[in-house]
């Protein structure tokens, strides 16, 4: 009768554990997690989960620490049959596994070591605490297991054993201040918007924080937006601290009435301040195509009219454009006349709404102009008009005051002439000079 029902037993763990297997893998498929993913225990803790004594030397009790989440407590005592005993080796070296089951990274600080002997031996007995395998401000990652050891030993000046040594190890950890937001959105997550529908879908984030963060989720297409049950702005989401939340969002169509298109794939954005944006996933929306709305109407230009600007070279060119869709460009073709003939010297496209285009840098010549208008369905029309213009030619002026200088140089002098002084002396001396003058006029 025991062995049936040892045979029962059996069974049903092997029915539970392939559920659990099955129910774990449906998970995992269903969060579908871009980059890794950590399935952590909810407890959220980071222990101590076993101790275990890996040598010793003239241990005689305490082998068996008892231990907490962070702490370790020893009740030891040592002893020899060997004399002196003093002069004998004493040591207790254990083996400590510690367990992150949190979304945070922990820091392995500097341990508290509380361990003393008894009041007959404090004068007689030291004690050293070696570390081993684990460094401070070693890293301690979400689901990672760390394993080191911890020694304790003796040096007992006296041959009074028993030595006892009491007290506990205490395992000091931070988290620092960085942390993740994770998210993900189901594979094949599909919704209709047709008819100004408003699909529904999920998300899970995790966040790895160790405070409480925002965030909010936005289409990566113009043509759709990301909005709350009413079609409004989703604004933002709040997540604790190590918490892992499912949030509902919305996808509404922005298509222009008329505009068609095929099933889209939309990939949706994940932003929170001070963090990188993040692409969590991505939706399938449905939008059937129906040919009898489809817009084959090109746009109407008309008017095309051509001032010529006061500036040499330069003209503004006007026309009226209608259109049953938003016109998303114009384009200009600018012609010239050679030898009787119109051929294509520029093409000019200008964006949006605007009528007018300055032109500039032609030359003097007659230039012929006409307009294209593209609405936002791609639909494309010429202007039935051609306009025309001769361009003004350039001059020169000046309005700058010139002043000129005149200068002039005047000499007088007599020769070939007799002269006498007073006294009747001869003081003729070839030619003499009377006037010799420089002056401006």
């Amino acid at each position: 009768m025991k062995k049936k029902s040892h045979l029962i037993i059996s069974i049903l763990v092997v029915i539970i554990f392939s559920i659990f297997t099955v129910g774990y893998a449906a998970l995992s498929s269903d969060l579908n997690f871009f980059g890794n993913v950590l399935i952590m225990r909810s407890t959220k803790e980071i222990k101590i989960t076993a101790v275990t004594l890996i040598d010793s030397k003239n241990l005689v009790s305490g082998q068996i620490p008892t231990f907490s989440n962070t702490q370790i407590d020893f009740d030891l005592s040592f002893n020899s049959d060997v004399n002196p005993k003093k002069d004998q080796t004493y040591y207790a070296e254990y083996q400590v596994t510690l367990l992150n089951e949190t979304y945070y990274s922990y820091t392995y600080d500097t341990p508290t070591f509380n361990l003393q002997t008894d009041a007959s031996h404090q004068s007689t007995v030291s004690i050293t605490k070696t570390v081993s395998g684990i460094n401070v401000g070693d890293t301690i990652a979400p689901g990672a297991q760390v394993i080191y050891t911890i020694k304790i030993e003796i040096d007992p000046t006296k041959n009074d054993a028993p030595y006892p040594v009491t007290g506990s190890y205490i395992t000091n950890l931070t988290i620092p201040t960085t942390g993740q937001l994770v998210g993900s959105i189901p594979a094949g997550s599909t919704g209709d918007v047709t008819n100004n529908q408003i699909a529904s879908f999920t998300a899970t984030v995790i966040n790895s924080f160790a405070s409480a963060r925002t965030f909010t989720l936005e289409s990566t297409k113009t043509d759709f937006s990301v909005t709350n049950s009413t079609g409004g702005a989703i604004g933002n989401f709040t997540i604790s601290a190590g918490e892992t939340k499912t949030v509902t969002f919305y996808v509404k169509n922005n298509i222009p009435s008329g505009y068609v298109t095929s099933p889209q794939n939309l990939p949706i954005r994940m932003t929170s301040s001070g963090l990188s944006n993040q692409i969590i996933g991505s939706v399938n929306l449905i939008v059937p195509i129906d040919p009898n709305l489809v817009d084959t109407d090109p746009p109407v230009i008309s008017n095309v009219t051509i001032t010529q600007s006061t500036t040499p070279y330069n003209a503004t060119l006007t026309w009226a454009a209608t259109d049953d869709n938003t016109i998303s460009s114009f384009t200009i073709i600018t012609y010239k006349e050679t030898s009787g003939s119109f051929s294509e010297v520029s093409r000019t496209t200008t964006a949006g709404t605007a009528r007018s285009y300055n032109l500039s840098g032609l030359s003097e010549s007659t230039y012929y102009f006409t307009v294209f208008g593209t609405d936002s369905l791609g639909n494309t029309a010429s202007s039935t008009d051609i306009a025309n213009a001769t361009t003004l030619p350039g001059f020169a002026t000046c309005s700058s005051n010139i002043t000129f200088d005149w200068y002039a140089s005047v000499t007088f002098s007599i020769s070939n002439m007799t002269a006498y002084d007073s006294n009747n002396q001869n003081i003729t001396n070839g030619t003499t000079t009377l006037l010799n003058q420089s002056f401006f006029i």
